[in-house]
């Protein structure tokens, strides 16, 4: 299953140049609502659960998570694959069972010059 997210999460970097107000604001407004979704809108992954669960039996063991760029500028992969709302997001909505290294095996790529900006986030059983 391919799950597409029409953005890209903060970088490490620009994360650690925003002051503790900044990111006190920008957590409760961003990741929160956008990545996670609240009682009143939904998350980037809301209808993906329903999804999963009525295509497989069990959980995705396997993620594969792909930053795509329509910039050839380079991004340094560590300063993406720490964005922990992307395995939360799944572990929510029980396409994961839990996010830690037994249940599941992650990897990151990062795509450079792609058509858009988005992250694409592959799961296999």
């Amino acid at each position: 299953m391919t799950i597409r997210i029409p953005d890209v999460p903060p970088s490490q970097n620009s994360w650690n140049r925003l002051n503790y107000v900044s990111k006190g604001k920008y957590i409760k407004k961003s990741i929160k609502r956008q990545w996670l979704g609240s009682k009143k809108k939904r998350g980037y992954f809301h209808n993906y659960g329903y999804e999963w669960r009525q295509n497989h039996e069990g959980y995705a063991r396997k993620v594969v998570i792909i930053f795509c760029f329509n910039n050839k500028i380079r991004h340094d992969i560590d300063n993406y694959a720490y964005f922990k709302p992307l395995l939360d997001g799944l572990v929510n909505e029980g396409i994961l069972k839990d996010d830690n290294s037994k249940a599941i095996r992650a990897s990151y790529k990062i795509v450079l010059g792609a058509k858009k900006r988005e992250t694409v986030i592959e799961l296999e059983e």
